[in-house]
């Protein structure tokens, strides 16, 4: 699964119909925000599954079912709950500073959105992505033995280098 097949699925299409039209942009500027911020959040998944506790604190995320709320109730776009939700799992996976300036800015530019308002959907995009992977984990028999499922799923979601 990687960042192509997760964005144009029907739920991240309509997800981002959704965001585009609580953030006042266009969808594909939406999709745009997601395509540039899921492969920080997706490393940020892998590199936690690595520490200890890492994997049971991801299967715990994706088993409480919550953050899928998102995909099934548009309307948590932008709640107060969802955005704490989502800045919470944000500080987990990218550390206190969370998104740094230079990396938003960065993404920003590559959304065509401007990094204060991709900042503002990137709560959401987190909680979206958690909600994908609960999702499609939950579609999918696993061959890959458990200690290294949520790896796999997080590498997966990486943009592809230049190499690949």
């Amino acid at each position: 699964m990687g960042v192509a097949e997760i964005t144009n699925s029907p739920e991240a299409r309509a997800f981002a119909a959704s965001l585009a039209g609580k953030y006042g942009i266009a969808p594909a500027a939406a999709q745009g925000a997601m395509v540039s911020l899921l492969p920080s959040l997706a490393g940020g998944i892998e590199a936690n599954t690595m520490t200890r506790g890492g994997i049971a604190d991801l299967m715990d995320a994706l088993s409480s079912g919550h953050h899928q709320n998102v995909i099934d109730n548009p309307g948590l776009i932008g709640h107060p709950d969802t955005v704490a939700d989502g800045n919470a799992v944000i500080g987990h996976l990218l550390g206190p500073s969370g998104l740094v300036p230079s990396a938003l800015q960065s993404a920003a530019g590559q959304a065509g959105v401007p990094a204060p308002l991709l900042g503002q959907m990137a709560p959401m995009i987190v909680v979206f992505l958690l909600g994908y992977l609960c999702f499609a984990t939950a579609a999918a028999s696993w061959a890959a033995p458990p200690a290294r499922r949520w790896a796999v799923v997080a590498r997966r979601c990486r943009a592809p280098t230049a190499a690949e």
